[in-house]
């Protein structure tokens, strides 16, 4: 069992939550679901789906919710608390194989489906995060989207002014692949334990590669924002946080 692996099964509680409250929801997690809300997608594919955050802050904008997360314990947090048409299964991403024909079969001949994964290519390795996005192409069909985040480069590396809210331990630029751990805080004063396998820019274009040929494609550097920052985090306003890729085939 990988390093990352058995990090994923020990991340319980702060986690689960009812409403925003880590760095993140108020980053990644609230853009992502500004765009489902415009997508409305009749089934979403939610790769990495942990405590279910998602499916619950989106519910009704579509009409089937699958998610997929390798962490027993927050698959079974996201069971207990599932809103309407939603399900979760627990499985390894790192078996692309095994994900590809779950989505395969789920998606069917369903069209306008979105597949989407909030930091889940950040917690695989490049050359397995390459094979599903490709997968993910493959499957796709005209009219369908997708919508993945991930750390910025730059904070994974180290290159962020110091903060009491949102650290990595940093690692040389170039060093793809190198598991790094950090820290995140709520506006609650929880902190949890975060971690990844650092990427660069040029790592990043390789493993989305395929979408670019879509007829939307969109690539984006976000962070918090006067709008949606919480007084808590102010200092971070303005920093680059995160990378948002999306893309309409």
């Amino acid at each position: 069992m990988s390093d990352l692996y058995k990090f994923r099964n020990t991340m319980k509680n702060p986690w689960s939550r009812s409403s925003a409250n880590l760095v993140s929801d108020f980053s990644a997690r609230e853009t992502v679901i500004a765009e489902i809300e415009k997508l409305r997608p009749r089934v979403l594919f939610d790769l990495g789906c942990g405590e279910g955050f998602i499916s619950r802050r989106t519910a009704g904008y579509w009409c089937e919710h699958h998610g997929y997360d390798n962490s027993k314990d927050q698959i079974n947090q996201a069971k207990k608390n599932a809103v309407k048409n939603s399900n979760f299964y627990l499985m390894d991403m790192n078996e692309t194989i095994q994900l590809e024909s779950s989505m395969t079969v789920r998606k069917g001949c369903q069209t306008n489906c979105c597949f989407m994964g909030i930091f889940s290519i950040s917690y695989l390795k490049k050359n397995i995060a390459k094979q599903i996005i490709e997968k993910i192409w493959g499957i796709q069909t005209r009219g369908d989207s997708g919508l993945f985040t991930l750390p910025h480069p730059l904070v994974t590396s180290g290159y962020h002014p110091p903060n009491n809210f949102f650290s990595w331990d940093g690692v040389s630029y170039f060093d793809t692949d190198k598991f790094v751990f950090g820290h995140m805080a709520g506006i609650d004063g929880t902190s949890v334990r975060v971690g990844c396998f650092h990427k660069t820019f040029e790592d990043i274009f390789e493993i989305f590669k395929p979408v670019f040929e879509s007829e939307i494609c969109e690539f984006q550097e976000i962070g918090l924002t006067n709008e949606l920052c919480p007084s808590q985090f102010s200092t971070l306003i303005n920093q680059p946080l995160h990378i948002k890729i999306k893309w309409q085939k």
